[in-house]
């Protein structure tokens, strides 16, 4: 077949246009009063070919959508994988999600809260290659979004695969997944920590994320201004007073992912699975929080509104534990800590949630 339009090509054919040029179909393309059917003709042969416009679906021999379908679209993303392993999403503190904006042909713009990650790319068949990297704010942001930034910046350089079936969309390498969904922010409206609001004919960027005690995108409660008590939270605590998880230790009750329920690892010492939260700030905004184990899990954190945000690198041990699965269940709850989860506190219950896991805790 591709020797005979090769050849076809080659001979000089003639070119007819015809057919309807019905301007209304919502195909994405203006015919400009141009029919939709081109035929190619030489002395031997012939050829005839219909319009399609770039970006509809065209089955492209794994039943999804062709792969140009990325363009002219937000996406916003709902799952990382890193070796065959879940990589939590860290949020953009102002309450948005991860998106990524690929409005415009030929460039993609991660909005991560942070300084981004992106640049200008060129869809050779189904495979993202790179022209080039695009320039980052290089703002100090909180770790988690900063890796994140990283992470995503060398993902994009290793030339993902592009596939799209409907609404879903999937960049993979040989290493890593990301999975997005058609966000609902239309093209051409501004994007704000509440969602899409009027339309001024731009695509906007979410407001950065501000270091405070006030998160924008909670409900607006902020942190005690009075050091958290030493004894256990009782049902007069606020709920949603995230002050109130330290200086207290939290017995986890429950853990739960995109899998299902989690089974427990209990530390070899025989003690149950168990959260540490202390304090020493006055205002309860800054603490330390870590899971007991064999190597553990913690490290320095800031309340931001009801979101617990590293302050610093997650320590932890280098020591081999058996079994496996508790390293493994280490490894899980640094993942976790390190992607910003909100806090709720119910009475003598702690819930900790992110958009992919939630671990429920109650008073020890």
């Amino acid at each position: 077949q591709e020797s005979f339009v090769t050849e076809l090509l080659g001979d000089r054919p003639t070119i007819e246009i015809a057919g309807p040029a019905d301007d209304a179909a919502d195909d994405g393309f203006d015919s400009h009063g141009i029919g939709d059917q081109l035929t190619l003709t030489t002395a031997k042969d012939s050829a005839t070919f219909e319009r399609t416009a770039i970006g509809s679906s065209i089955d492209g021999g794994t039943g999804g959508d062709h792969p140009q379908a990325l363009w002219g679209r937000m996406w916003d993303v709902h799952g990382l994988t890193s070796e065959g392993k879940t990589k939590f999403v860290a949020l953009p503190l102002d309450g948005s999600p991860l998106r990524l904006d690929a409005s415009t042909p030929g460039q993609l713009s991660f909005i991560t809260g942070c300084n981004g990650a992106g640049g200008q790319f060129d869809l050779v068949e189904d495979r993202l290659v790179v022209v080039e990297i695009g320039p980052t704010t290089m703002m100090g942001c909180e770790p988690a979004l900063m890796d994140q930034d990283t992470w995503i910046q060398e993902f994009l350089q290793d030339e993902p695969t592009v596939t799209i079936v409907g609404d879903h969309l999937t960049l993979a390498t040989d290493q890593a997944t990301i999975e997005l969904q058609a966000s609902d922010v239309v093209v051409g409206q501004p994007i704000g920590p509440e969602g899409p609001e009027g339309s001024d004919g731009t695509v906007s960027s979410p407001p950065q994320p501000r270091f405070g005690p006030d998160d924008p995108g909670t409900s607006g409660s902020s942190p005690s201004q009075e050091p958290a008590g030493s004894d256990a939270p009782t049902a007069s605590t606020p709920v949603g007073d995230a002050a109130g998880i330290w200086s207290h230790t939290w017995t986890v009750v429950k853990i739960t992912d995109g899998s299902g329920e989690r089974r427990l690892i209990s530390p070899a010492d025989g003690n149950p699975l168990r959260l540490e939260a202390t304090t020493d700030d006055p205002t309860g905004t800054t603490g330390h929080a870590s899971f007991n184990g064999c190597n553990g899990a913690g490290g320095k954190f800031d309340l931001f509104g009801s979101r617990l945000v590293i302050a610093e690198e997650l320590s932890h041990r280098q020591k081999l534990c058996k079994p496996d699965a508790l390293m493994d269940q280490e490894e899980w709850l640094r993942s976790f800590l390190t992607s910003g989860p909100t806090i709720t506190i119910a009475g003598d219950k702690l819930t900790l949630a992110t958009n992919q896991a939630t671990i429920e805790l109650a008073a020890a």
